[in-house]
């Protein structure tokens, strides 16, 4: 048997809120945790041929609730508590990456933005394969809690940034 050597891959999430008068209220930086089925996903859809999804989704969490790796997108909207009332976007925010290049995949050139229409506290967030508010379905491609809890008010934004890097040893 040959000896594989592992590496820690996740993403980092940057979470930004925008007050109402257009200056930063708050961010924070978060490194996140790759399920298992979001790693096994990876792994055939770049290696074995696999199908793949092109696009992915941002999605916003309020519950008091630490990503494990065995999450699934069958639960997991329920079991962190997804927002899906208190921002005015119809469906999770499209992760749109930045040109290919250099090992690395994030949206730090276009983030996610959430409007938000009442007061909410977000504890975290995820990538999804699924863009449907409470959608069960898909991958669940990255969770990240944050070291605490933030509130944004009714008429703030909060742009999130989630990029992903691979280094050759």
């Amino acid at each position: 048997m040959i000896d594989i050597d592992t590496a820690k891959i996740g993403f980092v999430y940057t979470f930004q809120c925008i007050g109402t008068d257009g200056r930063v209220r708050w961010e924070w930086t978060q490194k996140n945790l790759m399920p298992n089925e979001s790693r096994n996903y990876l792994m055939a859809a770049g290696l074995h041929g696999g199908p793949q999804f092109s696009t992915w989704y941002i999605g916003l969490y309020s519950g008091s609730y630490t990503p494990v790796v065995g999450d699934t997108m069958a639960a997991f909207p329920a079991s962190a508590t997804e927002i899906t009332a208190d921002y005015s976007e119809t469906v999770r925010q499209t992760l749109v990456p930045d040109a290919a290049g250099t090992g690395t995949y994030a949206n730090v050139g276009s983030p996610a933005v959430f409007s938000f229409t009442a007061p909410v506290t977000v504890r975290g967030g995820f990538i999804s394969s699924n863009s449907v508010k409470g959608g069960t379905t898909g991958v669940l491609l990255s969770a990240v809690l944050a070291g605490t809890a933030k509130t944004v008010a009714a008429g703030e934004q909060l742009k999130v940034v989630a990029g992903l890097s691979l280094v050759t040893a």
